[in-house]
């Protein structure tokens, strides 16, 4: 994913990127990569939805969700995603991360996992996701709370 460079607005005393966050003014130059001219008539307003999708992305904190109990590797897999995600710059919560309690039972690593969701403004879905009740749990909350949702 490529950011673009934030610089300072010229037409008010704001900063961000080609795109102005709050006057919302092209200040870039047409001929740059960065800048979709070849969109017909809306050039501009693509190139902001683009950066405004990759700052959402940036600022948000992201769950990883995926199959725990039915997958003998899943701590591989949790961690090689958050590694993937922190990469790219985004704060993670790991479910994986917390070492399993005997004593607790599903229900309670789902209230626990939920009430971090709750914390966080994107969810990522691992492979074999949906083999996982709680993963399917996790995606509709997600869905109807209007989370980004990124997949594997």
């Amino acid at each position: 994913m490529k950011m673009i460079k934030p610089e300072i607005c010229k037409y008010c005393p704001n900063f961000y990127s080609t795109l102005c966050h709050k006057c919302r003014t092209y200040t870039g130059n047409p001929q740059s990569p960065d800048f979709n001219a070849g969109t017909p008539n809306n050039g501009v307003q693509q190139n902001w939805r683009n950066y405004e999708k990759q700052m959402q992305i940036a600022a948000a904190k992201v769950y990883i969700s995926g199959s725990i109990t039915k997958d003998p590797d899943y701590r591989a897999h949790f961690r090689a995603a958050e590694e993937k995600l922190r990469g790219m710059g985004m704060k993670v919560f790991n479910p994986a991360k917390f070492e399993a309690d005997p004593n607790k039972t599903w229900e309670d690593y789902m209230r626990k996992d939920i009430a971090e969701l709750m914390t966080c403004r994107a969810i990522y879905l691992l492979k074999g996701w949906k083999k996982s009740r709680g993963a399917r749990i996790e995606y509709r909350i997600a869905k109807e709370l209007g989370y980004m949702v990124i997949f594997e």
